[in-house]
């Protein structure tokens, strides 16, 4: 076979991309300048946000993209290189570590958090089964416990799973709702009457998204009325589920907010929580932004009643101070963790061995890896 320097070339690219000393190098110069970053951001010694029009942006980064390397190239240029493409990131992104900082809904990550992210993205531990990721399954399971302690649930009752970000998390939670509210959903659709789903007149829009996804539709999105304080009003909630059952209109649930995306309005979910229960309607919390008030004394008290939905997404990146995205659905009943997919994948899940779904995330979460 004649020779091939386009392969020899290769091989040196790949040598260089997986090389311990490359790591070495381009981590060691990375954690000293994301500790000088923080450094000056906390001390506010940069703009909060360095604007640039989003073209100046993309043609930097198409630049970027052009300036490639050769194989032969020394490992300290390499590991330079990586340091000026950090820095570019750096300089070019907003400072949610400056105390001045009030621009969106996120929170300055605890650092700390970003280095065990960088494990799992260093090791790729993936999820869809166990043996992919046995710590990762291990801590996701742990999380899930001591949150849904936290709500209030007894051990071993409930059940739950991460998710990336809030959206996905209504999405997955919602299509449990769907399928349990409304059987044969999942193998049959929901040709007959139209479904509806009730929801704050605030609600977050992944809830009205999710609709448009679940083949429910956004004409079928029922919006309470809200009283004073922007709370969804129990009566009127109580007056819609009586006219639509009257009407024969099947309902997938009610999303109620802990706390509304726009306004920070806690639900009165104690008293939505009875008209659910009388209706026999799942009640569904979107407590994003709102779940992680459950630790503080002073203010869990706007979350009374949360015990009693069937199902609580609950943001970890918000007020959590973890890095995004991370999310969490929560199943108060923990016969319910299986009813949001209904599929047979042998090369993954073995049914040989049915004890080990229980730490198979892939069944029970709308993603894979």
């Amino acid at each position: 076979m004649p020779h091939d320097p386009h392969l020899d070339d290769a091989r040196k690219r790949i040598e260089a991309a997986y090389s311990p000393a490359l790591f070495r190098d381009a981590g060691e110069r990375l954690v000293a300048q994301l500790a000088d970053h923080l450094q000056a951001v906390q001390a506010s010694g940069k703009d909060v946000l360095p604007w640039r029009p989003p073209q100046e942006n993309i043609a930097r980064a198409r630049q970027s993209l052009d300036e490639a390397l050769s194989p032969d190239c020394p490992r300290d240029q390499l590991a330079a290189r990586f340091a000026e493409l950090a820095e570019t990131m750096l300089s070019r992104g907003h400072n949610l570590h400056d105390p001045r900082y009030i621009g969106h809904q996120v929170p300055a990550s605890l650092p700390v958090g970003g280095l065990f992210d960088a494990i799992g993205s260093v090791t790729n531990q993936v999820m869809a089964v166990y043996d992919m990721g046995p710590w990762a399954t291990a801590a996701e399971w742990a999380m899930v416990e001591r949150l849904g302690q936290r709500i209030g649930w007894p051990l071993g009752a409930f059940s739950g799973l991460a998710t990336h970000g809030g959206s996905l998390a209504n999405l997955t939670a919602l299509l449990t709702a769907r399928n349990v509210s409304l059987e044969d959903s999942w193998e049959k659709g929901i040709s007959r009457r139209a479904p509806v789903l009730v929801v704050h007149s605030d609600a977050h829009y992944s809830v009205a998204r999710s609709a448009g996804i679940l083949g429910i539709g956004s004409e079928n999105v029922v919006r309470v009325e809200l009283d004073q304080r922007r709370r969804m009003d129990p009566q009127r909630l109580d007056e819609r589920l009586g006219q639509l059952r009257r009407q024969g209109r099947p309902i997938v649930a009610v999303s109620a907010c802990a706390c509304a995306t726009p306004t920070g309005a806690f639900d009165p979910l104690a008293e939505i929580a009875e008209v659910c229960r009388r209706h026999q309607v799942w009640l569904h919390v979107d407590a994003a932004h709102g779940g992680a008030a459950l630790f503080s004394p002073r203010h869990r008290h706007l979350l009374a009643g949360l015990d009693r939905a069937e199902s609580v997404v609950w943001d970890a990146h918000k007020m959590l101070f973890v890095p995004a995205l991370c999310a969490f659905v929560l199943y108060r009943d923990r016969a319910h963790r299986f009813e949001t997919f209904r599929q047979d994948a042998p090369y993954l899940f073995d049914p040989a061995a049915p004890g080990l779904a229980e730490y198979d995330s892939g069944l029970r979460t709308i993603e894979c890896t």
